[in-house]
């Protein structure tokens, strides 16, 4: 069931459509008989089924217009559709359609036997061509119900085929696991450096640019542990990083080839960069009250630079290790 406000949003939708699917079924109308007064001389030039068919079209867009009003109120209402939903919507249509359609064969025959008296004469083709009308008419309504239907339940399955997708997105983001690379060296303080720091992108903007730095930091740590480097324990991420790629024969003064260095330079400036950010943007410091705010956007940049890097370096690690 549409609330209260749902079912005026409804209305008024579908009220708006409906004035201009009149005036376009008035243009269909002028359309066939281009100029001629009597409606009687635009049928013997179009024939009954064409100087009818504006009238037709206008039924079934309306009980088209109706399922659109309705379908739109039920997610502005925050109902997402389901059998039950599709089923209402279905009916609702049918009674639109159903009453168009009667209006409009009663308007036929009213039509008819006005001409009758009229003219004073017997119409024998009158009651063929108000049953071909009521036939057609019948077929139109039933297709439109059955192609409503069935484009309604498509959109279920579409809805679900999309919310599985993101549920699917959203568990792989949360939980950033490294097969290849963490199973192996079993770093459990870097695999929850990692998922922490995803896991605080849209929740918390300041603390993800804080576990994004820490994230990096972990890794060269490890690195440098493992391989039995000493190293500051002072805070400077640049001067760790170094230290790290150093180890890795990851600096660029340890390679020739300008591409390289290119590269991996940028990898050291991305260090260098985080660690600023967190200075300013992340929630390790105090913020004064016109500070920048940083969005999820920034968070997400910031995290992803890090995993880049750290990945890089795990890997350039494990490979070398071996």
């Amino acid at each position: 069931m549409l609330g209260e406000e749902a079912t005026k949003y409804c209305q008024e939708l579908f009220e708006g459509t409906r004035d201009v699917l009149l005036k376009e079924r008035d243009r269909g109308r002028q359309e066939v008989k281009r100029g001629l007064i009597h409606r009687e001389d635009a049928e013997q030039r179009a024939g009954y089924p064409g100087i009818i068919q504006a009238d037709i079209d206008y039924v079934i867009s309306l009980g088209k217009a109706r399922a659109d009003a309705i379908r739109k109120a039920y997610e502005w209402d925050g109902q997402p559709l389901n059998p039950t939903i599709i089923e209402a919507i279905v009916g609702d249509v049918k009674s639109v359609l159903e009453q168009s359609a009667a209006g409009l064969i009663a308007a036929e025959t009213g039509y008819f036997r006005r001409r009758q008296l009229s003219s004073h004469t017997q119409n024998a083709g009158a009651t063929a061509k108000l049953g071909e009308l009521s036939r057609q008419i019948t077929r139109a309504v039933n297709d439109t119900l059955n192609q409503l239907r069935r484009g309604l339940t498509i959109r279920v399955y579409e809805s679900k085929k999309a919310a599985s997708q993101t549920n699917q997105e959203q568990t792989t983001s949360a939980n950033p696991v490294i097969p290849d690379v963490l199973q192996g060296v079993n770093w459990v303080e870097v695999n929850r450096a990692w998922e922490k720091a995803i896991a605080r992108i849209s929740s918390d903007p300041q603390g993800a640019v804080t576990a994004a730095r820490t994230l990096l930091e972990t890794v060269c740590l490890h690195i440098l542990e493992q391989r039995k480097i000493t190293h500051e324990r002072d805070g400077d991420l640049q001067r760790l990083y170094k230290a790290t790629a150093n180890a890795l024969q990851l600096s660029p003064a340890q390679h020739t080839e300008e591409i390289f260095k290119t590269v991996l330079g940028g990898c050291a400036a991305a260090a260098n960069g985080l660690a600023g950010l967190r200075n300013r943007m992340g929630d390790s410091h105090g913020r004064g009250m016109n500070d920048p705010q940083i969005q999820p956007r920034h968070a997400r940049l910031a995290v992803n630079a890090s995993c880049t890097v750290a990945l890089f370096l795990l890997e350039a690690h494990v490979a070398d290790s071996k």
